[in-house]
């Protein structure tokens, strides 16, 4: 494969995970929920490896993900700059898990 193949066929946040990710960041969730990223099936087919968790912890909105998923950090950075929020990302050391947390205040 050449390099031109593969970065036009890596993998990319949907557009319906992009306008979902800036609603819920506009607006969070009171309680805790799930939400299963239609990004990423091509290669995770199993929903569980697509699963995000939302939640508020305090003045923060965290979003814990799958690690590799590179290009949802990225995403996430974007929605939140333009948004106008504080961001901080983190990875857990023993899960394979990274935590993006929005200051919503």
């Amino acid at each position: 494969m050449k390099f031109k193949e593969f970065i036009l066929n890596e993998a990319k946040v949907e557009n319906v995970d992009k306008i979902f990710l800036k609603n819920i960041i506009k607006k969070p969730p009171k309680k805790q929920i799930t939400y299963t990223l239609k990004s990423f099936a091509k290669d995770y087919a199993d929903d569980f490896d697509r699963e995000m968790e939302i939640y508020k912890d305090g003045k923060n909105l965290v979003l814990s993900y799958n690690k590799d998923f590179y290009e949802l950090t990225a995403e996430l950075a974007n929605i939140v700059d333009n948004i106008g929020y504080k961001f901080k990302v983190s990875n857990s050391p023993v899960f394979n898990t990274t935590y993006f947390e929005v200051d919503i205040t």
